[in-house]
């Protein structure tokens, strides 16, 4: 839109161009670095109008009064090695790379003088002044922007080791993702389902009781195990005394849980005969959580946040006639899937707090400092399953779209290469102008980080390194690069190290003390994990990696691509792929017409088969023959579906992967249910059943929860289907499936991540 303005204004003969240049922003130090990087960055886009020039009336020419570089890089030491020598992965040099972030900003405001610029912009002259007791750096003075949130649970949990009080500003997803609202939906849901035994334990464990985990356990004990019927029992019947959970008669443990019982029975009759919002204002005044939120990291934001909830319950309820439980459904879906809702706004100017945003919602802001960290991630989609594009007028469009054939080979409409093309130079372009907003937003100091690990140096970190790593024409350096070593060597040296500072406040004169509940609230706010990301593989690769992952070749990691299979000696020829391929569509069209039909004609048709000599097409036709005669007997009188796709999600030890696939064919027969599994090889049964057992028993997995019963009930074949023969090769259950699944979707995600 812009360009195409600009060339009808210049086509008007009053046009004449007036360059705004002059900055009232910031320091010419800072200025003078981004005029540098930015020629690079734009090239001859980046005209002499471009270049921005300090106000002298702010006091902004500061170089000649002793002001050092403006600009820093903070990065990894040369050579740096996580365990067992090996270098880190990306969630470790992620980890790293916050900590380091947290520390300078440590040094920034409480540190020694030479880990501070020489100016600031004070607010009261209106001008940049030195630095001294009467101009000193602050939390509020500093604005970090996050190129995405990914990450951004890494760098609170950093902020919070080294005592760093921050909020989420912009249209971060601040709000329903903090553990006020998981706390505020655990009473919902106990009050509105009081049935919901995980929403039980939730809030026994939670600041509105505060009980520990153990007497929580002791409460569901049989004997055995723990019992879901006990646990229910023993926490709304009551006991007298404390001898079954082995607690002293009258201890705090069991004075907590009858106050709890005591809330729940309340508050839960009153449901939908009072307002929510005013049943959730009473427990909160009855238990005195609003207290222990005062009393915790981040406590005035927390107070700032509950507040903005029971707004937002109180407006649901009342513009949406919405009864508890549906406000309690509709909470839950926001706290499950959080929307771009931020953290409540603190109003009052003295809040000294670190603003967390992403750059995308910082154009137009001012701060002081600005820290710009994950420079060395490259954004990601560059190759979309679908893109849109003008048509020839303003009615119509152009869609372009990738997809996938039978055999996993990509496909695509006409023109979508230089569709993705055209839009790879729009984003990088985008990229450039955003790159630009994070770096001209900063009055006084740009901190700036990356840790590419082995890999080539994103654009936005290789821009910095080579356009301001050294001085042009030797100049003044404009940029000053700090190894995060040496500031975690500043920081112990003036004992500033994490843990002194993270330390709970005492709660204000006059605020209820709630017991014992401070120790529970301590652990319900620990620091955030760090996020682990969510792997997706296909049945098949994580089958024939767990079963030999020699076999899986180094180029594809090199190309950035999913690791596959090399070609094993038991494989056919170079044609065994095409042959495959065509076998399973000849199948699949003779399951769907009930197995008759010529199979020389569905032959003939395939594409997959028109790169098969003679004597293969041959070899071809016989198989097939063979195989659907014994699959019409094996499906006479049942249902049958073929080609059935999937996705399937499996946790163990936090990690998620979503493994997806497509099933040959589904037999079902009175009740019982068949996987069967096409494979044209001359391989031995035994070797076939340890080769694909994984993919089989994932495939009964994804059966299993689809039909909602259990996955031992489901038989699983292989048909192993050969020159001379078939052979029909058992696959039995195997109840670990899940856990050898995510560990070979771990295996091959260190083949990625360790770069």
């Amino acid at each position: 839109v812009m360009p195409d303005l600009e060339a009808a204004q210049r086509a008007t003969a009053s046009f004449r161009a007036i360059a705004l240049r002059r900055s009232y922003r910031s320091k010419d130090v800072i200025l003078d670095g981004v005029n540098r990087l930015f020629a690079g960055v734009y090239g001859t886009d980046y005209s002499a109008d471009e270049y921005l020039t300090p106000a002298p009336e702010r006091g902004a020419d500061t170089t000649g009064r002793g002001e050092g570089p403006c600009i820093e890089l903070l990065e990894p030491a040369e050579n740096t090695e996580g365990a067992e020598g090996a270098p880190p992965d990306r969630e470790a040099r992620a980890r790293a790379e916050m900590n380091a972030v947290a520390e300078r900003l440590r040094l920034l405001v409480d540190g020694p003088a030479e880990w501070r610029p020489a100016f600031r912009f004070s607010g009261a002259a209106g001008r940049f002044e030195p630095v001294g007791e009467a101009n000193r750096f602050r939390y509020a003075d500093i604005l970090v922007l996050l190129r995405s949130t990914t990450r951004q649970p890494l760098l609170e949990q950093a902020l919070h080791r080294y005592g760093i009080p921050y909020r989420v500003g912009g249209r971060g997803r601040g709000l329903f993702a903090r553990q006020e609202a998981t706390d505020l939906l655990l009473l919902l849901k106990l009050l509105t389902h009081p049935q919901d035994s995980l929403a039980l334990m939730g809030f026994l464990r939670s600041p509105w009781a505060g009980l520990a985990d153990e007497t929580l356990l002791q409460l569901g004990w049989s004997g055995a195990g723990f019992d879901e019927t006990v646990f229910r029992r023993r926490v709304f019947e009551g006991l007298e005394s404390g001898a079954a959970l082995e607690l002293p008669e009258g201890s705090a443990e069991l004075e907590r849980l009858a106050g709890a019982r005591a809330l729940i029975r309340k508050y839960g009759a009153q449901v939908d005969h009072r307002p929510t919002a005013a049943i959730v204002r009473d427990a909160i005044r009855e238990t005195g959580y609003d207290a222990v939120l005062a009393a915790t990291f981040r406590g005035e934001q927390r107070l700032a946040n509950l507040d903005k909830l029971l707004r937002w319950i109180e407006q649901t309820e009342r513009s949406q006639a919405r009864l508890a439980a549906e406000t309690a459904a509709e909470m839950e879906r926001l706290v499950s899937e959080p929307p771009e809702q931020p953290e409540a706004a603190l109003l009052d100017p003295d809040q000294n707090v670190v603003t967390l945003m992403t750059i995308h919602g910082a154009k137009g802001l001012t701060a002081g400092v600005v820290v710009v960290p994950e420079l060395g991630s490259s954004p990601t989609g560059a190759s979309p399953w679908a893109l849109m594009e003008d048509g020839p007028d303003e009615r119509t469009g152009i869609l372009h779209v990738k997809t996938e054939r039978v055999d996993r080979t990509p496909v695509t409409t006409p023109g979508y290469e230089q569709a993705v093309e055209r839009a790879g130079r729009v984003r990088e372009a985008e990229t450039k102008n955003l790159f630009y907003v994070a770096l001209t937003r900063a009055r006084d100091l740009v901190i700036l980080s990356g840790d590419p690990g082995t890999r080539k140096p994103a654009p936005w970190l290789a821009a910095v390194r080579e356009f301001l790593g050294e001085p042009a024409g030797g100049g003044a350096p404009l940029l000053r690069r700090r190894a995060y070593p040496e500031v975690t060597g500043a920081v112990r040296e003036a004992g500033l190290s994490a843990g002194r500072a993270s330390r709970l406040r005492t709660l204000p004169d006059g605020w209820p003390a709630p017991a014992r509940l401070f120790d529970a609230a301590e652990e319900a706010y620990a620091a955030p994990a760090g996020p682990t990301p969510i792997l997706r593989y296909p049945a098949t690769t994580l089958s024939a990696y767990l079963h030999d992952p020699p076999t899986f070749t180094p180029t594809a990691e090199e190309a950035g691509e999913e690791p596959t299979p090399a070609r094993t000696p038991y494989e056919d020829d170079d044609d065994a792929a095409a042959f495959g391929t065509a076998g399973h569509e000849m199948l699949e069209q003779l399951a769907l017409s009930g197995w008759p039909g010529e199979a020389t004609a569905l032959l003939t048709a395939l594409g997959a088969a028109r790169t098969l000599d003679e004597s293969a097409r041959g070899d071809l036709l016989r198989r097939v023959g063979r195989a659907a005669r014994h699959l019409a007997a094996e499906t006479r009188g049942a249902e049958v579906a073929t080609e059935w796709p999937f996705a399937l999600k499996l946790e163990h030890n936090s990690v998620v992967v979503i493994v997806d696939g497509t099933m040959d064919l589904l037999i079902t027969r009175g009740g019982r249910r068949r996987v069967v599994d096409y494979k044209f090889t001359e391989e031995a049964p035994e070797r076939l059943a340890a080769r694909y057992g994984l993919q089989l028993n994932l495939y009964r997995e994804a059966m299993a929860r689809r039909d909602s019963i259990p996955a031992e009930s489901i038989a699983a074949s292989i048909l192993a289907i050969r020159r001379e023969g078939i052979d029909v090769v058992e696959i039995p259950p195997e109840p670990g499936c899940a856990a050898r699944a995510v560990e070979a979707a771990q295996g091959l995600y260190k083949l990625r991540g360790q770069e």
